[in-house]
C-alpha cells in the first residue's frame, strides 16, 4: 500500500500479512519454548538431521573473520543461557 505524507512530503509504502499457526508445530514449539523462556534444549541434537542442520548452518553462522577456511558459529541470540 503506498501513501503519501504530506508533512514530510513523501511517499511510505507498507505491507500487512498475517500467519498461522498449525497444531503439527505444537510440540517443536513446545520444544523450544519451555518455562516460558526461549532455550535450546539439551537433548537438541536427537531432533536434528543432517538436512536441518545444514539449514540451521546456513542461515543462522556468524564468521568474525570473513574468509574462506574461518570458523563458523551457530547464532543462537535471544535464547536464555544454560540452568
Amino acid at each position: 500500500m503506498e501513501r503519501y505524507d504530506k508533512r514530510y512530503q513523501r511517499h511510505s509504502y507498507s505491507l500487512w500479512f498475517y500467519t498461522l499457526s498449525l497444531p503439527c508445530f505444537d510440540q517443536l514449539y513446545n520444544l523450544f519454548y519451555a518455562n516460558g523462556y526461549k532455550e535450546i534444549p539439551v537433548n537438541v541434537a536427537n531432533y536434528l538431521t543432517p538436512i536441518s542442520l545444514s539449514y540451521w548452518l546456513s542461515e543462522f553462522t556468524l564468521r568474525l573473520v570473513p574468509r574462506v577456511n574461518s570458523p563458523r558459529y551457530l547464532a543462537t541470540v535471544g535464547y536464555r543461557g544454560g540452568p
